[in-house]
């Protein structure tokens, strides 16, 4: 009987033994996990909900595991185009079940007010996965100096009705444009990305044919500057209720 017993005992702490080594072994397997996570990653996975603390254990879904792939391709490429600027991303997202993703992020010298996003798009052919690259840092960085070109150009035509300008620069992946030129660089070399820019008019004083006729000196002036893409002249009634789409009286587009 006494045997028996023992017989128990040794049992019983065997098992206890290699439920203790499987404590233990979760254990290191989490530190390593965590160990391996950087701070941006568990800030960009966090972003889409998840929770932070499971994160840091390092307890993340496969898909999880994908994101942080992609996400780190995405770094290392911003790292390559943009090699004195310290990049700070706060935002993913993830589209098309998984074959796009959208980052948001900020550089430290313009701060979070200053925001860009990177796409990038997955294409799979067998075994192999491509990821295309593109941002629009460079075109945030870009978009200040085409809006005040295109002010003083407007200035310079004596159109005095100007309400706003909105200039928007497409994503631009390495092979399409090159960052170290300048805007005037681009301009001469005639490799400007095509922008989309949108000129607003107060037009409430105006016929429509005095709106054609500042349309067609922007358009002149727009064809003369180098830059290229679509501009869209609203002629609009500012103060007017109601929707946007009611103030607009008339339009005038142009692509070059």
């Amino acid at each position: 009987m006494h045997r028996i017993k023992m017989e128990t005992i040794l049992i019983r702490r065997f098992f206890l033994l290699i439920a203790s080594i499987a404590i233990l072994m979760e254990g290191i397997t989490a530190m390593a996990n965590k160990a391996t996570i950087t701070e941006a990653e568990v800030q960009i996975l966090a972003s889409t909900g998840a929770s932070e603390i499971r994160i840091r254990n390092g307890n993340l879904t496969d898909t999880e595991k994908q994101d942080l792939v992609v996400f780190s391709a995405v770094e290392e490429q911003m790292r390559k185009r943009y090699p004195t600027e310290n990049i700070l991303f706060v935002e993913m997202e993830v589209r098309a079940g998984g074959a796009e993703y959208i980052f948001r992020g900020f550089t430290e010298d313009e701060g979070p007010e200053e925001q860009f996003d990177v796409l990038v798009q997955i294409e799979k052919e067998g075994v192999q996965t491509e990821y295309k690259i593109k941002d629009n840092l460079i075109g945030q960085k870009m978009r200040a100096d085409l809006t005040e070109r295109i002010i003083q150009m407007l200035k310079t035509l004596d159109i005095t009705s100007v309400e706003g300008v909105l200039v928007t620069v497409p994503y631009l992946a390495d092979a399409e444009f090159d960052r170290s030129l300048s805007i005037d660089e681009h301009i001469t070399i005639g490799d400007m990305p095509a922008c989309s820019i949108r000129i607003e008019l107060n037009a409430i004083e105006m016929t429509e044919e005095e709106f054609q006729a500042i349309g067609d000196k922007i358009n002149k002036a727009m064809r003369e500057s180098g830059l290229t893409g679509s501009i869209y002249i609203i002629g609009s009634v500012i103060g007017r209720t109601g929707q946007p789409w009611d103030r607009i009286l008339y339009r005038y587009q142009i692509l070059i």
